[in-house]
């Protein structure tokens, strides 16, 4: 139990950088009505069928082991859609953390293990300064997708 607290905390934002963010879920709100461990949600058949509601995902980080996040669809559906896709294909399986400020950010998911780079897709930022109402504050245990100064690069 206690390396799964530990697991969420260190997913606290296992993809946030340059302190720009655009929100995937909180990992702390619990409910949902899938087992972590059930068998993975379908894909979207196209970019443009967004998913909805909870979603477990895992990935496996270099040197660390086996992390299970939570997403919300409902609260951040295009970072989720691409969040989910991205961990249903192994993009983020293999990789490393490549920055750990203790008591602050985790930051992964940069195939060249510097903070660099993401996917070859971006998605449009879902925050305020976007133009998109989230209610996600970033707390301990939630993850974000980083971006660049552009608020659509998230990836």
């Amino acid at each position: 139990m206690k390396k799964r607290l530990k697991c969420g905390a260190l997913a606290l934002t296992l993809v946030l950088a340059l302190g720009l963010l655009a929100g995937c879920g909180p990992a702390t709100t619990g409910g949902g009505d899938e087992d972590p461990g059930s068998a993975p949600e379908e894909t979207p058949q196209s970019e443009t069928e967004l998913l909805s509601g909870k979603h477990h995902v895992q990935i496996a980080v270099q040197d660390y082991g086996t992390i299970t996040l939570e997403l919300d669809a409902d609260a951040a559906p295009v970072t989720v859609t691409n969040f989910v896709n991205l961990a249903q294909a192994g993009f983020y399986d293999g990789l490393t953390f490549h920055r750990i400020v203790p008591g602050f950010v985790i930051q992964g998911g940069d195939p060249a293990g510097n903070g660099t780079g993401g996917s070859d897709e971006t998605i449009v930022g879902e925050f305020s300064a976007n133009g998109h109402e989230n209610p996600i504050s970033h707390v301990r245990g939630t993850i974000s997708m980083a971006r660049s100064q552009d608020y659509d690069s998230a990836s």
